[in-house]
C-alpha cells in the first residue's frame, strides 16, 4: 500500500496526474468547498453549474463521474454526496468513504487522489478520518492513494502508520 499526501492547494493538485480524483460534497456547500471548490474554479464553475441545475446532488451516497481533462490532470472526477454538515459524523463518513472506494473499484482505478469526507470542514479529526480510511480501503484492491491534507494533518496521519510498518507512507511537499 502506497499512501502519499498533497496540500489542499490548486498548484499542487495541478501537479498530480492520476486516473481518479474523489471528492465529497455537502448540501450546504454553495459554492463548493475544499478541494472540490478548487476543482470547480479550475473547471470554470462547471461543477457549480451542474449543482445549480440539479444534475449533481449532495444527497448522502449520490455519486457522479465527470471527465477531468482537459482542465485537470485527472482522467475522471467523482463527486460523492455527503448529506448535511450538521448531521455528519463518523458513521456517515464511513458510508461516504465506502461509496468513494466503490467508485474507484467500479472504474478499475489503480491510482487515485481523495479528499476524505469531513476533513475540509474539520468535522472529523485527522486520526478518525485516517482510521476510517484505513479500515475501508483494506477491503478494496486499489494500492496507491494520494490524500489531500494540510502538512500538519499529513504528519499526524503519517505518525499513525508507525503501528503498520509494512505500509509505505510519504508526505509530498509539506
Amino acid at each position: 500500500m502506497d499512501i502519499r499526501f498533497v496540500p489542499p492547494e490548486i498548484r499542487y493538485l495541478e501537479l498530480l496526474s492520476q486516473e481518479l480524483l474523489l471528492l465529497p460534497l455537502f448540501i450546504e456547500d454553495r459554492p463548493p468547498q475544499g478541494a472540490l471548490g478548487l476543482v470547480d474554479y479550475r473547471m470554470a464553475g462547471k461543477i457549480s453549474s451542474l449543482i445549480s441545475d440539479g444534475r449533481i446532488s449532495a444527497e448522502l451516497g449520490a455519486a457522479y463521474a465527470l471527465p477531468g481533462r482537459p482542465g485537470l490532470n485527472f482522467e475522471r472526477v467523482v463527486i460523492v454526496g455527503a448529506g448535511h454538515v450538521a448531521e455528519f459524523h463518523a458513521a456517515i463518513a464511513e458510508r461516504v468513504m465506502e461509496r468513494m472506494l466503490e467508485a474507484a473499484e467500479e472504474l478499475k482505478t489503480a491510482r487515485a487522489t481523495i479528499e476524505l469526507p469531513g476533513r475540509a470542514h474539520e468535522i472529523l479529526s485527522a486520526d478518525v478520518a485516517m482510521q476510517l480510511f484505513t479500515a475501508a480501503r483494506e477491503r478494496g484492491p486499489l494500492r496507491s492513494w494520494t490524500l489531500i491534507e494540510s502538512a500538519t494533518a499529513a504528519r499526524r496521519m503519517t505518525s499513525l502508520s508507525e503501528a503498520e510498518p509494512s505500509r509505505r507512507w510519504g508526505v509530498t511537499n509539506s
